[in-house]
């Protein structure tokens, strides 16, 4: 896949963001494609940037680095330096990218509507995400966006400086495929994870992961507008000797990936939140029902087909199915018993999956619960509404990133203050 070109490689990076649609095994290989990432050659920038403003790379900055500093799907990006002595990013896209994603658009079109036809594909809503997924990519391939969100980014957080974000330093310096902002200099938060001693820096540690945990947060429950990228390669963390301490604060890189919902996905995901902060197990399984884009017709229809994987455990369908009849008596027909008894078959694996089984709601881990409801999901044929299944993954990326910092980090006893300031 990182060889068939940039439209396949980012689907391969989006996919492992996706476990609603694929295994946690596909999801942990593809993940590494974020690793590899090729580069085009310094001539090829410096004719994108002539094109782009009209004039030489000469003319616009007093100092440019041939090197680029990182290298992603859709860009590449290099240190300059202005002549008014202003040291920036430039964020330069890869040669004919539209072209090539375009042509690789069109081949995922076609893949997705014959792979739709089969019956089981029909609850993965695989045509719709790779409807999104384009969208996605379209957004990303101009830059002018990515500078909007920039912008909206700051204004959310303007009364708080101890998060930060790259901007854009002119409106005559923003292209579709050029893109200059402000450099900004840190350590990268990868630095803090990779010791093994857990005592460095350990009140260091602890402070990054709740800004970074509560900056997040508030994107996700308060802004509903949510950087969909944060992974620790795009976080960087600065720290300044004052006459009070060390200040300290991040700086969230690369906006061109972005998730917001509508109204009302938004609320219903928070609503789903509540229910995990709350321990309300079965609220939360039955507004994955209600809330869904489809539904298997075992749980819709009434028809009961074969279960398409081995049972997950402790699932007693046919016992179910004798308890609801029992219930509802001989005026509901056995069609409607069985929705029924599907209905709640998977009420009651979610159930599980979000059960508060811990002494206190400092043990819950936000991730492992959303893999157990996503395998339900798979299982069920629910299809979960794509952009929230993002922020889903995002969350509990996040969370991992958070713990690996401060083991006894609780993404949810965070989210209360948050979830007050509603």
């Amino acid at each position: 896949m990182a060889a068939a070109g940039p439209c396949f490689l980012k689907l391969g990076q989006w996919a492992a963001t996706r476990p609603d649609l694929f295994s946690e095994a596909t999801c942990e290989q593809l993940s590494a494609l974020h690793d590899n990432c090729p580069e085009h050659s310094f001539a090829e920038t410096k004719r994108i940037i002539l094109e782009s403003f009209g004039y030489p790379i000469e003319l616009i900055f007093a100092e440019f680095d041939e090197v680029p500093v990182a290298s992603g799907t859709i860009a590449q990006v290099y240190r300059a330096r202005t002549f008014d002595g202003q040291e920036v990013a430039v964020k330069v896209s890869h040669p004919h990218i539209v072209r090539k994603v375009e042509a690789d658009l069109r081949l995922l079109h076609g893949f997705a509507s014959m792979i739709q036809i089969l019956p089981r594909m029909k609850y993965m809503a695989f045509k719709e995400s790779i409807e999104q997924f384009a969208l996605t990519m379209i957004a990303q391939l101009d830059f002018r966006y990515e500078a909007r969100n920039m912008r909206r980014f700051a204004r959310n957080f303007e009364h708080d400086d101890s998060v930060n974000f790259a901007m854009p330093i002119s409106p005559d310096l923003i292209s579709n495929n050029v893109l200059v902002e402000t450099y900004q200099q840190g350590i990268p938060l990868k630095k803090f994870l990779r010791s093994d001693d857990l005592s460095e820096n350990h009140d260091l540690r602890g402070k990054i992961a709740k800004i970074g945990i509560d900056a997040y947060l508030r994107m996700l429950l308060i802004h509903n507008f949510v950087h969909a990228d944060l992974h620790p390669g795009n976080i960087l963390v600065q720290l300044e000797d004052t006459e009070a301490g060390t200040k300290l604060n991040i700086t969230l890189l690369d906006c061109g990936l972005v998730t917001e919902l509508s109204d009302e996905d938004s609320n219903n995901f928070v609503e789903l939140f509540v229910t995990l902060v709350e321990g309300d197990a079965r609220r939360g399984a039955e507004l994955m029902i209600d809330r869904a884009r489809m539904v298997d017709k075992r749980i819709s229809s009434g028809v009961q087909p074969k279960p398409t994987r081995t049972p997950l455990p402790h699932r007693d369908v046919k016992g179910k199915q004798q308890r609801v009849d029992d219930d509802i008596g001989e005026h509901v027909d056995e069609t409607e018993a069985q929705r029924l008894a599907w209905r709640e078959a998977f009420i009651d694996d979610v159930s599980k999956a979000l059960s508060l089984e811990y002494e206190n709601i400092s043990d819950i881990q936000v991730s492992r619960v959303m893999r157990e409801l996503f395998s339900a999901a798979r299982h069920y044929g629910v299809q979960i509404e794509p952009n929230f299944a993002t922020l889903v993954v995002g969350t509990a990326v996040l969370e991992g990133v958070g713990r690996q910092l401060n083991p006894r980090l609780s993404l949810l006893e965070a989210a209360l203050p948050v979830l007050l300031r509603r």
